[in-house]
């Protein structure tokens, strides 16, 4: 079945402790940008930008486009509330539990909705226009099917 969200209405994303990420209804081109602009960015010329946290740029980039506000986070005390600034979002990013909450619960069913797409796949046996054939022409016709074997006399001592 497919899934069309028209409320646009803010996606909250549940952190620990009661926190939560307010974010903006996520659309196919915010995924697309965030993607092009991570893979665009070059690399800081102290090479500080280790290989292993290249893919999650753009979930980083993703989240500074998404993410209205939040609630629930607290200073480095844990004493007052830190008002929503949008400046400090690559830092939270880089906390675990955001990270993954925000993947898990924003990003992630998103993209299977984009997976699932909106029809079924052509078939890929070749029968449709739009499959691509997966087995090569024959080289020669097949061998003749074998006859049915003799069946043999009944022998005279049994």
């Amino acid at each position: 079945m497919f899934r069309l969200n028209l409320t646009n209405t803010e996606a909250r994303v549940e952190l620990l402790h009661g926190a939560a990420l307010h974010c903006i209804p996520l659309d196919r081109e915010m995924v697309i940008q965030a993607m092009d602009d991570a893979a665009s960015t070059k690399e800081a010329p102290d090479n500080s930008v280790r290989p292993s946290t290249r893919p999650a740029a753009w979930v980083v980039l993703l989240a500074e486009r998404t993410i209205c506000g939040w609630s629930g986070i607290g200073d480095l005390a844990g004493e007052e509330e830190q008002p929503f600034d949008a400046a400090l979002i690559p830092q939270l990013m880089k906390d675990a539990v955001v990270w993954q909450s925000f993947v898990t619960q924003y990003v992630s069913p998103y993209l299977q909705v984009i997976e699932e797409g909106n029809v079924s796949t052509a078939s890929r046996n070749g029968t449709s226009g739009a499959g691509k054939n997966t087995a090569g022409a024959a080289r020669r016709g097949a061998k003749s099917a074998r006859s049915a074997p003799r069946q043999r006399k009944a022998s005279k001592g049994a």
